[in-house]
């Protein structure tokens, strides 16, 4: 039984990074590709509303993601990096919780308290809408948005070298002339 669980435990934790963090093909990123990012309502955790037009002028990297979610939570760090380094360039990392119930506004805010997350984060509005928008299948999913608010990719679930990739097409988009 002892020798049982430690492999009970990698395939528990092999699960739910599987569960949550479920690859897009190359159809699904192309059929993202263009599209306007449309507006909707999602609520600040100071329980103010906004929406995704209050960013338009700026290169959005567009985050969905859970409490519950470990790449989620694994993602953070770069996001952070990457926010750092770009928000002073006309950049912004708008990140989108799709934690549900009456304790989402709580768990969303501890989550980002203990991981001081310092970009702006939202909670989807209890009725998923912004993740059926933008056809959310897993999480962690982040989408690259122009000045204009024009979707020009998508990335789905964790890659070695995904944050490397999101910064060289951030990078591109902030050199092109207003």
């Amino acid at each position: 039984m002892r020798k049982l669980l430690p492999l009970l435990f990698f395939i528990a934790v092999a699960l739910q990074i599987t569960a949550c963090s479920q690859k897009g093909n190359e159809a699904d990123k192309t059929q993202q590709s263009g599209r306007s990012s449309s507006s909707f309502t999602l609520v600040g955790l100071d329980g103010k509303n906004t929406n995704l037009d209050e960013f338009k002028g700026k290169v959005v990297l567009l985050e969905f993601f859970a409490t519950w979610c470990y790449p989620c939570e694994i993602a953070v760090a770069d996001l952070q990096r990457i926010y750092n380094k770009y928000k002073d360039k006309g950049f912004t990392v708008v990140a989108i919780s799709e934690d549900e119930g009456s304790g989402a506004a709580v768990a969303v805010k501890k989550f980002v308290n203990n991981l001081r997350i310092s970009y702006p984060v939202f909670i989807d509005d209890g009725k998923g809408s912004a993740a059926r928008h933008y056809g959310i299948f897993g999480l962690p999913t982040s989408f690259i948005i122009d000045r204009d608010g024009r979707v020009v990719a998508k990335h789905s679930g964790l890659s070695p070298d995904m944050m490397n990739e999101m910064s060289r097409e951030i990078e591109t988009l902030l050199k092109k002339p207003l």
